[in-house]
């Protein structure tokens, strides 16, 4: 009698807990056999879920970024991670203040295979940048391969979505697109990408040595990715909850220790310095990380 009663209390407490649909583009397989998560947005996710009220009950679905804002857009109760804020989202979701997410900045990557290779290198300015808008008016004929759905940020977004500049983008929309962008660079299908250094590393084959990069001048140094929420009585409860426990979450060194592990070695001391910055604190990398 007494086993019955605990349950039903469970699952009374679990009928009363508000559902929240967690949209997130990761694809579904970067879990391992031992549960170790392996991209950024899903594991400081999990760590700020587990800090969480009990009364939000978290429904996973893995979509492309396209259909998660569609949902977004449709229903009250969804929230999608590792996201930049813009004007055009803010017109249809709820935006953390506080980033659930810092990356080092965009940059360019480029096949040297390609063609326009040596004409984008001359490009490159005394302080190793490449601008977008000079590629785009410099060499005819080049080819970007980007994520559809995806922001870039405020300047490269608006290069992108230019109708003019619409001949120079091939968008990708599928699943995995990011891992998809990648390999296609890396065997020449186009020209060059637009991506993060963490997450091309991530992707891209050990050793790779036909591409070359170069930080982009419309970047900023750091990214921030927010959590987004529908923009109902829901979704800002959960913006609001979301605040609160980055807040305190990312004073630990396990959220820490989840940022550091996405980044390779070239990008760490970046990542570092800039995670200490936004979140006002002094971590130091752990020399298993750095060697």
């Amino acid at each position: 009698m007494v086993t019955f009663s605990f349950y039903s209390l469970f699952i009374t407490s679990q009928s009363l807990a508000t559902e929240i649909v967690w949209v997130t583009d990761a694809p579904q397989n970067n879990v391992t056999a031992k549960n170790k998560v392996l991209d950024i947005d899903t594991s400081t996710f999990n760590l700020l879920a587990a800090h969480l009220n009990s009364q939000y009950f978290f429904k996973k679905l893995h979509v492309p970024v396209k259909r998660g804002f569609t949902l977004i857009k449709h229903q009250e109760n969804v929230c999608i991670g590792n996201k930049l804020t813009t004007k055009e989202r803010n017109e249809f979701s709820y935006s953390t203040q506080i980033p659930q997410t810092v990356f080092p900045g965009l940059r360019l990557y480029i096949n040297k295979n390609s063609p326009y290779f040596q004409k984008v290198r001359q490009l490159v300015t005394q302080q190793k940048t490449v601008s977008i808008y000079d590629i785009i008016n410099t060499v005819a004929g080049i080819k970007f391969g980007i994520v559809g759905g995806r922001s870039y940020g405020v300047e490269i977004d608006s290069l992108i979505n230019s109708p003019e500049n619409a001949h120079f983008f091939w968008k990708r929309h599928a699943s995995k697109a990011n891992r998809g962008i990648v390999n296609m660079i890396e065997k020449a299908r186009f020209d060059i990408s637009i991506e993060y250094p963490n997450v091309f590393g991530f992707y891209s084959e050990e050793d790779n040595t036909v591409i070359e990069s170069f930080p982009l001048k419309e970047a900023p140094n750091y990214m921030l990715g927010n959590i987004l929420c529908s923009k109902s009585k829901i979704g800002a409860k959960m913006v609001k909850a979301f605040n609160a426990v980055i807040k305190t979450t990312s004073k630990t060194r396990e959220y820490f220790d989840a940022h550091m592990k996405w980044f390779d070695s070239s990008s760490q001391e970046d990542a570092a310095r800039y995670y200490n910055k936004i979140y006002k604190t002094s971590f130091t990398l752990k020399k298993s990380m750095v060697n």
